[in-house]
């Protein structure tokens, strides 16, 4: 059974990423017919409560590089 489960896991996985690249080639597509549109809008004024989610997410990430390997005890 856990094997039955791993296999319908990977192909989730495998669908997700398929429709994740359909998504980002669509959103090539619209930015190409549509070049004006990339410089619609200034990241800076965003409202508050994305700018908090975006930054809070970059300063996760710098938190995780940061920590220093465990010694052996």
């Amino acid at each position: 059974m856990a094997k039955r489960r791993s296999r319908v896991l990977e192909l989730t996985k495998r669908g997700a990423a398929v429709e994740f690249r359909a998504l980002v080639d669509e959103l090539k597509f619209l930015l190409d017919m549509f070049p004006h549109l990339r410089d619609s809008y200034d990241p800076d004024e965003l409202p508050v409560k994305f700018i908090l989610k975006r930054d809070s997410s970059r300063s996760k990430t710098k938190a995780a590089r940061r920590r220093k390997p465990r010694r052996p005890s």
